[in-house]
């Protein structure tokens, strides 16, 4: 069952270059997986998840990003300049 989900290998989004959006939301994730590839993906939705870390990198060129949400989100921490990368939000 997807929302079962714990680990995303780091090729995972590879060739998906014209996804748009993208829910992995309730489902139990500790890190942000590589997004990179994702490179036109407008909302991501991360809600609801327990992310043990958000660092600067988290969110590489999700250039395209429009809406990121996080609602019910347990952030453990939050590094200095995590969204930096997010600046069109």
């Amino acid at each position: 069952e997807l929302k079962r989900l714990e680990y995303i290998s780091e090729a995972a989004f590879e060739g998906l270059v014209n996804l748009r959006y993208l829910n992995l939301g309730m489902r139990n994730h500790k890190d942000i997986p590589n997004l990179t590839a994702l490179v036109r993906l407008e909302e991501l939705e991360l809600s609801g998840n327990r992310l043990d870390l958000i660092r600067p990198g988290s969110f590489q060129g999700l250039t395209s990003l429009r809406k990121l949400w996080l609602m019910h989100a347990q952030v453990a921490t939050i590094e200095r300049n995590a969204l930096d990368e997010l600046k069109p939000l």
